[in-house]
């Protein structure tokens, strides 16, 4: 891998390369940045400016990887105000514009669906071709009228390339009026996340080896079924009395309206009566030891995830998973064979953890988990959607064909 992450073989030629900006507009590491820093991780054959906030999270990962990280900040209504909103928005517009023009970018992407607003404006400006990351549900029922049509509207008129992240988000799109020829999907691709010495372990969390561990990983928020997990883990045990079992949370709520219901997520678990089996572990970037904590992996969301990668890092790592059916996440679990997928409610979630409770199954639909996740989610095949998709996005444009 070379240091800029340029392929070689492309360099040879000047005209086969080509330079994309990565729009980004926060800095925490999440689903959809955790697949940039995949993306990155490999060589490709286009250059690539990422523009996300500086001194976070995310732009340290990039610029250790050997990118070009430039500042970029996306308002939020809620934090900003009604009146400086869309000061501060024309603000973000007129920066990305300076960014394309002096680095001379070729390709604009949006690497979540929230950056339209700015990067549509500025595609349209620079006569550059747009490909859009979407990595949620965009029809009206899920996030309301006006921003749906928003969404639709700003596609529409820039003839953008959308990259549904799975055929659930896909399906969704096309109920919102998006063009089904403008959309292709790329499933998320992941690398079994590394094991490094020292914490989380069994040991640090005082977890008997022989014990059985669910755990719940990633973020802390409402929709993403926490409760259901703990109402599901408190029906197993009072019904299995005897059998040593433990429920592990792992994360953090990544925004300021997530910490109330993480404070009710703890008071809950303070009051139950398996608080010693129940666990908290804070964000870590030690996510392959979480994994090797773990026996089986819980996605109990309880509105529609569009495609959870933990699905994916677990699969990687030899663990069965049991996923809420509100969503994508049932494309990369076959069901009774590397996992289980149920309807979002305690009473089904409690049905499929009772059958993980069978060793020979678990070490069974574990193998069977890797070898799936192997092969129809790797991270070369998610690097190849992607280039695919800006191969496609920079043939089609505008400025190609001035050229």
């Amino acid at each position: 891998m070379t240091p800029h992450h340029v392929d070689e073989t492309k360099q040879q030629d000047p005209s086969t390369l080509r330079k994309v900006a990565v729009v980004l507009p926060q800095g925490k590491v999440s689903g959809a940045e955790k697949m940039l820093l995949e993306l990155l991780a490999d060589s490709l054959p286009y250059e690539i400016v990422v523009c996300a906030p500086v001194e976070s999270e995310l732009s340290d990962a990039c610029l250790l990887l050997g990118y070009t990280v430039e500042d970029f900040y996306l308002p939020k209504l809620r934090d900003v105000g009604v009146r400086r909103f869309p000061r501060q928005l024309i603000h973000s517009i007129m920066a990305l514009r300076e960014i394309v023009l002096e680095h001379e970018i070729d390709i604009l992407h949006g690497f979540l669906s929230l950056t339209e607003k700015v990067v549509v404006p500025v595609g349209v400006v620079t006569n550059r071709p747009i490909v859009m990351s979407v990595h949620d549900v965009v029809t009206s029922e899920a996030i309301g009228w006006w921003r749906s049509r928003a969404h639709l509207f700003l596609a529409r008129a820039s003839g953008l390339h959308s990259i549904a992240v799975s055929e659930f988000v896909r399906r969704s799109m096309m109920d919102a009026g998006y063009q089904a020829n403008r959309i292709r999907v790329v499933h998320n691709g992941v690398a079994r996340p590394a094991i490094i010495d020292g914490p989380p372990s069994r040991d640090s969390l005082g977890i008997p080896t022989d014990a059985v561990v669910f755990m719940q990983l990633g973020r802390i928020t409402r929709w993403k079924g926490h409760m259901l997990a703990l109402e599901a883990f408190h029906r197993l045990c009072a019904s299995n009395v005897g059998r040593d079992m433990h429920l592990v949370f792992a994360g953090r709520p990544f925004f300021k309206e997530d910490e109330g219901f993480y404070e009710k997520l703890q008071d809950a678990v303070a009051k139950s009566r398996y608080q010693d089996r129940i666990h908290f572990v804070e964000h870590t970037s030690a996510v392959g030891n979480l994994y090797e904590v773990a026996d089986v992996v819980l996605v109990p969301s309880v509105a529609p995830d569009p495609f959870p990668t933990v699905v994916l890092e677990a699969a990687h790592c030899g663990r069965p998973v049991i996923v809420s059916n509100a969503g994508g996440g049932v494309e990369a679990v076959v069901h009774g064979e590397t996992g289980f997928a149920c309807e979002p409610t305690a009473a089904s979630f409690v049905e499929a953890m009772f059958q993980t409770l069978d060793r020979r199954w678990r070490c069974s639909a574990g193998v069977a988990a890797c070898d799936y996740a192997q092969r129809h989610f790797s991270r070369d095949a998610y690097r190849q959607g992607i280039v695919q998709a800006w191969r496609e996005a920079g043939g089609k444009s505008r400025k190609s064909e001035a050229r």
